[in-house]
């Protein structure tokens, strides 16, 4: 479990998930029946370049599963945000303030032979919910099954410099380079932390979150 901070704010938080075996048979399943059923059927699910398999844009009923376990997103998700900001505010002097925090979107990304993600990150806009204005704060992605032998994400200090989607010679996070981010990790980054996946090897299949907080 660490952070990795770096000349900007941004930062990342990871963690091996205690219960990966146990989710990943179940999940995996769940996500190859939704597949095999044509209930998700792009390779460019977000309109730019990109080539995965993904379920971000499809109706929230297909991915009311990922959040649906209580037990599941509390172990997953809940936990692993209090670390973070527990280990955050050990080390910075300014604080992360957050009240209360809910999940807005849950969604897999499926990798097959040389599929990669473009650079992005997971801007949004407010929202009110009770009587309470939600922020977006968090980003997630949960490895749940990777048959290559390193990570493929990389994270984007300065991505106004880069001329190429796969360049990696400007100070980032190449998360292939950091021994224990393999399958079962959870990563939390702020949401506007750019990141792109380079293409894999083999097939791949991450659980992606956006996570919105009332701040103090």
């Amino acid at each position: 479990m660490s952070i990795i901070s770096g000349p900007t704010s941004n930062f990342f938080y990871h963690n091996k998930y205690e219960d990966h075996e146990k989710t990943k048979e179940k999940l995996v399943k769940k996500i190859t029946d939704i597949i095999n059923n044509d209930k998700v059927n792009t390779k460019n699910p977000f309109g730019i370049k990109c080539n995965i398999i993904s379920s971000h844009d499809c109706p929230k009923n297909i991915n009311a599963f990922l959040s649906e376990d209580q037990e599941f997103v509390s172990k997953l998700i809940w936990n692993n945000i209090d670390k973070l900001i527990e280990k955050y505010n050990e080390r910075n002097i300014f604080k992360l303030n957050i009240n209360n925090s809910i999940i807005t979107a849950g969604w897999f990304n499926c990798y097959e032979k040389c599929d990669f993600q473009e650079s992005h990150a997971h801007h949004g806009n407010p929202i009110s919910m009770g009587n309470k204005i939600y922020i977006p704060s968090f980003s997630i992605i949960y490895i749940l099954h990777d048959e290559n032998d390193k990570n493929s994400t990389t994270f984007q200090y300065n991505p106004s410099k880069f001329t190429a989607s796969f360049a990696d010679n400007f100070g980032n996070i190449d998360t292939s380079k950091i021994n224990d981010i393999s399958e079962g990790t959870i990563i939390i980054f702020p949401f506007d932390f750019f990141h792109f996946v380079i293409p894999t090897i083999k097939k791949r299949i991450t659980l992606s979150y956006n996570i919105y907080s009332s701040v103090i």
